[in-house]
């Protein structure tokens, strides 16, 4: 394949995985849904398998529509291997995102797979990993403690609720509380749904929690997310007691 065909590929990717970051920066995951072929793979850190296919995937991204805003980021040093119709992207993003007036940088890596399909392109796998000063935030935060408290918003949809799916978020909650990062949590008895007030390193951090929630995970629940400050006489009532 020439060279200067390649550089035309590489060029209308990158262009392509910009677009969808901006969308999801606003909230809008659905640029990623559109470029997925129907086969696409999908793993990141949150999850406990991969996700198989398009209509999977476009379940598992509905649960963040509305939800993810991003000042800004970069994308750095994007890097594209064309080998005959299947195309690598690789690079490295960071982005700024600022909730209850704080703003939280947050480091990642990237890998894109994209195939040619009916004449254009499309991802085929993706896998995002966190870069290691963003894996080490979280166990920073322990340490010298440095947590936000997040208070997640589960709120019910039709899909059906088994006790099989409650024994899983069970067990979610346990494991956050044996890592000492549950506050409270549990149903609302006047509503449908209930509320998980966590400990979290970063507001990527705090979002990965409500994601790997199996409620959310298999669609029982969606949720919101807010930043919050706890005021008690420790502190004196945020020095206004």
């Amino acid at each position: 394949m020439a060279e200067a065909l390649k550089e035309n590929i590489a060029s209308e990717i990158v262009t392509k995985e910009r677009r969808a970051l901006d969308r999801w920066g606003n909230g809008d995951p659905g640029g990623f849904v559109e470029l997925s072929a129907p086969e696409v793979t999908y793993f990141d850190p949150y999850l406990e398998r991969r996700i198989d296919g398009r209509d999977a995937l476009r379940d598992y991204y509905a649960s963040l529509a509305g939800k993810i805003r991003i000042d800004r980021y970069e994308l750095i040093n994007p890097k594209v291997q064309v080998h005959g119709d299947v195309a690598v992207l690789t690079f490295n993003y960071v982005s700024w995102s600022t909730a209850g007036g704080k703003t939280t940088e947050s480091r990642w890596n990237c890998t894109e797979v994209y195939a040619r399909i009916d004449g254009g392109w499309g991802i085929i796998q993706t896998h995002w990993s966190p870069m290691r000063a963003e894996a080490d935030k979280t166990q920073a935060a322990k340490d010298e403690g440095r947590w936000t408290r997040y208070v997640i918003t589960l709120i019910r949809t039709d899909k059906p609720m088994t006790e099989a799916l409650v024994r899983k978020h069970v067990a979610h909650l346990k494991e956050l509380d044996r890592q000492g990062r549950l506050v409270l949590c549990g149903p609302f008895q006047d509503h449908k749904g209930g509320m998980v007030i966590v400990k979290a390193a970063s507001l990527d951090d705090a979002v990965g929690i409500a994601k790997a929630d199996p409620f959310v995970r298999e669609g029982a629940e969606t949720y919101e997310l807010r930043a919050w400050e706890l005021s008690c006489e420790e502190n004196n009532h945020m020095g206004m007691g």
